[in-house]
This record gives C-alpha cells, sequence and structure tokens, in this order.
C-alpha cells in the first residue's frame, strides 16, 4: 500500500460488524488505507489528525451519534466522502441525514455493496481539483424554489394524484434529486435506483414527502449568507424548463416509452453542476453573467471542468446509475458516453433547443452537434426531425461543428 492510496474510515461501536467488514475487505489492503473505530469521537480525532476520503459510519451509536458524526465531518474535512452503513430505519433520521450521506447501505450488509459504493465516491472526485472536490463534496443540500415548498405544502393539504406530486417535484432540480436519493435510500425498502420521480413519491409516501420539503432550504442557505443570488434562481427555473423539454424531444423520437420519466430528470438535473458552481464560489458564478465571453469557457477556466462534468460527479457521489450520471455528464460531447441512447440524444439535442431560445448567443452559444456520435449511432434521421420541429437552422448548426 503506498503512502497516497486512498483513507477510508469504517465506524461502528459493535466489534464484530469491524471484523467482519476487515475480513471482508481484507482484499482492498493493497488499495486502500483502512481504519476501524468503534466510535465517533475516535474517528473524528482520525480524520481531523490524517485526513480521510471516505467515511463509512454507522448511525445509532452510543456517545457521538452517527448523525453528529457526520455534521462534524462536513464541515471540518469537507472533501471526505459519506456514506451511512446501518440497520437504523427511522425515517425522521433519513430525512434528517439525506443532505449529510451520499450514499446509504442497509444491515447487514453485503461486503461488495460496500466496495462498490466506496469505489464509486473515490472514482466520482479523483480528476477534480481540491478547492472543486471540497466544494462539491460538501455540499449535498442547495437552497430550491419558494414556491415549489408553497405548492407542496397546498397539494399535501388535499388529495393529490402522485402524477400532480411528481409534476411539482419536476420543478425544482434539488427537491427532485433529494426525492430520488430518499426513494432509493434501502431504509424505505429495497434500493431499485428509481430515476421516475413518480415512482419515487410512491415509495416515499405522503408523510415523509411533506417531511422532506418542510427539512428543505429555501429562503436561505449556508451557501448564500446575503441572499439567494437572482442568477442562481434562474439557473433553478431553467432547469424545470430543460426537463420538459427532454421529456418532450425523446416522446418525439420514442414515443410513449417507459424511460420517458428518466429523461424529464436529465433534462431536471442537466444544470446540477452549474447550481454546483454557485456554492462553491457564488462571486465569480454571479459575476459570470455580466462578463463578455461566454459562461462556459469561464466555467471551465475558472474551475477545470464544465457543468455537465460537476453535475455527473455529484450524480455519482449520490450512487445513481452509470448509464445515467453518463448521461449527464456527456450531453454536450455525447460521442465520450460509454452508454449511447436516445436518452442521451434527447439531452444533447435539447441542449441545442434550449440555447436557440435563450437569444442571448454571447453567453449561451450553441453547443456544437455532436455528427461523430450521431453519425455513428444512426441518429441522423432523429435528429433532423428535431432541429426541423424546432426550426432550428440545420445550415447553421453544420456550420459551428
Amino acid at each position: 500500500m503506498q503512502e497516497d492510496s486512498p483513507k477510508i474510515i469504517f465506524v461502528d461501536d459493535e466489534p464484530q460488524v469491524l471484523d467482519g467488514l476487515r475480513r471482508a475487505l481484507r482484499g482492498q489492503r493493497k488499495n486502500w488505507n483502512m481504519t476501524f473505530c468503534e466510535g465517533g469521537k475516535e474517528a473524528l480525532e482520525k480524520i481531523q489528525s490524517a485526513g480521510c476520503d471516505v467515511l463509512v459510519t454507522d448511525m445509532r451509536m452510543p456517545g457521538m451519534s452517527g448523525l453528529e458524526l457526520l455534521k462534524e465531518v462536513r464541515t471540518h474535512s469537507p472533501k471526505t466522502a459519506r456514506i451511512v452503513l446501518s440497520g437504523y430505519t427511522e425515517q425522521k433520521v433519513v430525512i434528517e441525514s439525506v443532505d449529510l450521506v451520499h450514499q446509504a447501505l442497509l444491515k447487514p450488509m453485503e461486503a461488495s455493496k460496500v466496495q462498490l459504493a466506496i469505489q464509486n465516491c473515490l472514482e466520482a472526485v479523483k480528476c477534480l481539483s481540491s478547492k472543486v472536490k471540497a466544494g462539491i463534496v460538501y455540499l449535498n443540500g442547495m437552497p430550491g424554489l419558494t414556491q415549489t415548498k408553497n405548492q407542496f405544502t397546498e397539494a399535501l393539504n388535499t388529495q393529490p394524484t402522485k402524477s400532480e406530486l411528481a409534476a411539482i417535484a419536476a420543478s425544482d432540480p434539488f427537491i427532485g434529486s433529494r426525492l430520488l436519493r430518499v426513494a432509493n435510500s434501502p431504509f424505505f425498502g429495497k434500493a431499485l435506483l428509481k430515476i421516475d420521480l413518480e415512482e419515487a413519491i410512491n415509495v416515499v409516501g405522503p408523510e415523509a414527502l411533506s417531511q422532506l420539503v418542510a427539512a428543505g432550504k429555501f429562503e436561505q442557505s449556508e451557501h448564500f449568507p446575503n441572499g439567494i443570488p437572482q442568477p442562481y434562481i434562474d439557473v433553478l427555473t431553467d432547469s424545470a424548463k430543460m426537463g420538459r423539454l427532454c421529456l418532450e424531444i425523446f416522446s418525439i423520437l420514442k414515443g410513449n416509452s417507459l424511460r420517458q420519466p428518466e429523461a424529464l430528470t436529465a433534462g431536471l438535473l442537466s444544470f446540477l453542476g452549474r447550481l454546483a458552481f454557485f456554492a462553491i464560489d457564488e462571486e465569480f458564478s454571479t459575476s459570470a453573467m455580466n462578463l463578455d465571453k461566454p459562461i462556459y469557457d469561464s466555467e471551465i477556466n475558472h474551475f477545470g471542468i464544465d457543468f455537465a462534468k460537476a453535475g455527473a460527479t455529484l450524480a455519482n457521489l449520490w450512487g445513481m446509475p452509470a448509464y445515467f450520471s453518463t448521461v449527464i455528464e456527456n450531453q454536450l460531447q455525447p460521442s465520450q458516453s460509454k452508454y449511447p441512447s436516445h436518452l442521451l440524444l434527447s439531452l444533447h439535442l435539447a441542449q441545442i433547443v434550449y440555447h436557440e431560445a435563450k437569444n442571448n448567443l454571447h453567453l449561451f452559444p450553441l453547443p456544437q452537434l455532436d455528427k461523430y456520435f450521431i453519425t455513428e449511432h444512426n441518429f441522423w434521421d432523429d435528429t433532423v426531425t428535431i432541429l426541423t420541429r424546432y426550426n432550428i437552422p440545420f445550415s447553421k448548426q453544420t456550420n459551428s461543428t
């Protein structure tokens, strides 16, 4: 094992659980620097003295609880990814921890799932600068739209259908992502990795949904002590538009497909990375709207990655399926994806239609149409159908590629 090997800390007050993890993960000793602690205080001391890349902790422990440990680690070691491994199933605790935890695993654990969760967290952030890594891993809960909270509150006081509640969730990327993460938590049953907001609402139920909305950040946020900037709110609004647009394009291409909900979610989360940039550097992200050069170029120069990669990093940290996170990551350059699909094509074309409608091309230039991807996977007929449907001059696209 090398000195720069990832540091993984496991915390549980039951020695037999730690012994089980130690045996099950013996094969990773050459790759990871693993430490096993019987309490939160000991783990926190280890993290403060030697650092930690991934924390895997139980929730219900004497002394410092898992929830308290997670709060401390998030504050004092923001680059540490946080995984919960617990048999504690109280819904209130799950809701309270959703903005502190990247992934959750249920006891009795399967060693392969623990290993995969750790590997995903490590892989997600390995190419990020220290500042961007700290910013993305630190954040989980970002402020949503106040109107979304009000709509949920009003709806939950009546007897709304699941589709009506899903439509409200689809208006706010952080409400939508929090809902999906809670629904995929094993504490609500078997984690099915649902990318369907309506199905997620069915799993979570109205009571937990009400708690989730109430626990959300709206009027204020630690990320924006001086108030939520208007450009951030604009991106939230554009995210909802992208969700509807991606769904519309996918429906044109594939009709009434079972994967339509994924298209809605992909569009909704497409600007997740740009929202994260506001949390990392609010001053830059706000001022970038007033620069003469394109926002996309400014973001890459400042953060070292584009908003698509930043959004995919969050999706991977949250344990979303690889095929879905790569759709987010490669929405601007789909030929780089290992998973070509109509879902990826729909989001790519939605980006082009969205930027055409912005009418502010010095800030939001049209993304280049990925002709290699379209040719390689025989998507030209579909592409022409969409460009024609939205009155985008095709000659303009070919000139820009």
